[in-house]
């Protein structure tokens, strides 16, 4: 029979907080709480996705100039790599470009540096597997890059200035006026 009595001290008690007129100033900071907990979830969430694709827009961004840095250097060497055949076959045209020495091995570099960069070939979907897959050929084309300016003798702060970094070959500090380019058939650096 205790649950019968205590049965009615909760309704009394009840009852007492009800008549009580404070009760509600006294779980305001509660109610506040749960107010500002609950707008905080909301706005947090809304600002989340708004800032994580601006950092992605700009972290891809980044990558894919990096990536078509590559590609202009890949050109380059390869437009070099045409006109070295072309002055052996005794073709006499005559272009800026400082023709290069042609190795197969320096070849088989540069054409894997070209695909490697083809626009075409470079997957843009936004998955876990499409950005790892980005990320490994970036990192491929990253070392081609590296290796082939090595097998020439050029500078690595080409290959490294959107970072700022220059490889133990180049000698600048990635500015502008350290670049290592061609001028008029010498190497400048």
């Amino acid at each position: 029979m205790p649950a019968a009595d205590e049965k009615p001290q909760a309704e009394t008690l009840q009852e007492r907080e009800d008549e009580d007129p404070f009760a509600p100033l006294l779980s305001l900071e509660s109610s506040f709480y749960d107010e500002g907990y609950a707008l905080g979830v909301k706005e947090g969430s809304t600002s989340g996705r708004i800032e994580g694709r601006l950092f992605g827009l700009s972290r891809g961004f980044e990558k894919f100039e990096e990536l078509g840095g590559l590609q202009g250097k890949a050109c380059v060497w390869s437009a070099r790599l045409e006109q070295s055949a072309k002055a052996t076959d005794g073709d006499t045209d005559v272009t800026s470009l400082v023709p290069i020495k042609a190795t197969d091995r320096l070849g088989k570099q540069v054409r894997r540096l070209a695909e490697l960069t083809d626009p075409e070939g470079v997957s843009t979907e936004n998955s876990e597997d499409g950005v790892a897959d980005f990320d490994e050929r970036l990192k491929e084309a990253k070392a081609k890059g590296v290796v082939i300016s090595r097998m020439l003798g050029e500078s690595a702060s080409a290959i490294d200035h959107s970072h700022g970094k220059v490889g133990k070959a180049g000698r600048g500090t990635g500015e502008m006026e350290d670049f290592g380019g061609v001028v008029k058939g010498r190497t400048k650096g």
